[in-house]
């Protein structure tokens, strides 16, 4: 949207100051943080020579006692879900949510309409999105209910492992890419041989290994299960991987399975390219100690 030929810039914030209406010859009412509005040209605006009502250069000035102008009572006003309930030092309003949480909130993200609840917002809103598992079964697992949200607001749900009879809960995620396939017991067995192995033949190893430049496709670090080393020098890594590694899900999941290969690929990319020996030890193999470290 344009205003006779000026860019709009309601809604964009320049320091201090938040725009909140055109009023012509290219000028423009702006919010500052303290509570006071203003009129700045908009080529102060874009050049920075404008960052506050003026309330910046009082405070920097010393002994300056200036009258900053009165500050805009929000007391009562509604943003979205917020209430304001009384300005706080910081140029914040102290505000009712409707979920009735209360919390504090700048100015400026209020009146830009940037803040319109405690956060009870975003989370009812990725909970919209969340993919219904209700009756989900296959071979290993059966879900049987929705059990709450994390705290990003990724969807858990209670799952009966079909391998060893435990009730557990994971995100949905990883029920849709076979990231797992039990409670934990199967992988669990397997990464249990390995260090036993390991331990046994006196091997300095370390699990979960990561490397800071190693990112996954979510940009997440990605792990190696083992990390073996020899003389304090890193000598070659472990991937234990289970039965999803190797099996692509029908239908709308696919594509999330497709992220887990793509990682797998990543890792052996980020081996080769630095010569860093990796086992791949395949969920049903038969495996002894030289499979590991030989």
């Amino acid at each position: 949207m344009v205003y006779k030929g000026i860019n709009n810039l309601i809604g964009k914030q320049f320091g201090q100051l938040t725009v909140i209406e055109y009023v012509g010859n290219s000028k423009w009412k702006c919010l500052c943080s303290c509570g006071k509005e203003t009129i700045v040209r908009t080529g102060h605006l874009n050049n920075g020579h404008t960052k506050s009502c003026g309330c910046l250069r009082g405070q920097s000035s010393k002994g300056n006692t200036r009258n900053m102008g009165p500050r805009i009572d929000l007391t009562g006003k509604h943003f979205g879900k917020l209430t304001a309930q009384y300005y706080i030092k910081g140029g914040k309003w102290h505000c009712l949510c409707e979920c009735g949480n209360e919390c504090d909130i700048d100015t400026r993200n209020l009146n830009s309409g940037h803040t319109i609840s405690c956060g009870c917002y975003q989370k009812e809103q990725a909970a919209k999105n969340v993919i219904d598992m209700t009756g989900y079964e296959d071979d290993n697992i059966k879900v049987l209910e929705r059990n709450g949200s994390s705290s990003d607001g990724n969807a858990y749900w209670k799952c009966l492992c079909k391998h060893c009879g435990n009730i557990f809960s994971t995100k949905g995620s990883n029920i849709r890419i076979a990231e797992i396939q039990s409670c934990g017991c199967i992988h669990s067995k397997g990464e249990q041989k390995i260090t036993k192995m390991l331990i046994d033949e006196g091997c300095e190893f370390s699990t979960q290994y990561t490397f800071p430049d190693l990112v996954g496709v979510r940009g997440g670090k990605l792990r190696f299960d083992f990390a073996i080393f020899l003389n304090n020098k890193l000598s070659c890594l472990i991937e234990f991987n289970g039965l999803q590694h190797y099996n692509k899900p029908k239908g709308k999941w696919g594509e999330e399975w497709d992220i887990l290969i793509e990682n797998d690929q990543r890792k052996k990319e980020y081996c080769k390219q630095r010569n860093i020996p990796l086992k791949i030890i395949k969920y049903d193999q038969d495996f002894t100690i030289s499979d590991l470290i030989n």
